[in-house]
């Protein structure tokens, strides 16, 4: 065997392991993949949502996908949760619920045409809570969007956002290190000197 042929049949060197990033399952298979939220079928896992304990059955493969805190609680051998296959998450109201796990299943998030402060607060620290940072950084993109409209080109002086202030502490109050990137953006949009 010849020097040259030698080296050709060398494997190569193995691939980098780069963790994915945590998102929302988005492909061609989309509308299956929202089917498999609107039916039970295949399911392998229930989360109880609320005080009412509101039963999703969804699939812990596409939840662990979407949520860091999913992917450590459905590990099996990790969490009782894993095991039994039930996560309780009585502190999560069930509407925040609901967008969070459509935005799993599907993505996109779509901010409202006037943003109730309360409402938006608690979807962000419920999203904040599951450890979705993508569907965090999305939200936090549109409301600078929104802010640049209504405090920069709102000719109109239209109110869209009930109480941008108190909108602004709670994000920060429920914000890691990594976001005060964002939360900038934020506060130049809501404190425009």
């Amino acid at each position: 065997m010849d020097r040259n042929n030698s080296r050709s049949l060398r494997p190569p060197p193995p691939p980098s392991v780069s963790r994915p990033r945590k998102g929302p399952i988005i492909s061609n298979f989309e509308p299956g993949v929202m089917k498999l939220l609107e039916m039970s079928t295949f399911s392998d896992i229930v989360v109880l949502v609320g005080e009412d304990e509101k039963e999703y059955k969804l699939h812990r493969n596409i939840i662990s996908v979407g949520s860091d805190f999913f992917e450590a609680r459905c590990r099996e051998g990790t969490f009782l949760e894993g095991k039994e296959r039930v996560i309780r998450l009585p502190e999560i109201d069930t509407e925040s619920f609901d967008i969070i796990i459509k935005w799993i299943y599907r993505g996109g998030y779509t901010l409202p045409e006037f943003v109730d402060t309360d409402a938006f607060c608690r979807v962000f620290e419920a999203a904040d809570f599951l450890r979705v940072q993508e569907l965090k950084t999305e939200m936090q993109e549109k409301l600078v969007t929104r802010l640049t409209r209504e405090f920069i080109a709102n000719e109109k002086n239209e109110k869209t956002i009930d109480d941008p202030l108190k909108l602004y502490n709670s994000i920060a109050a429920n914000s890691a290190i990594s976001d005060w990137h964002q939360l900038r953006r934020i506060a130049d949009k809501v404190f425009p000197f």
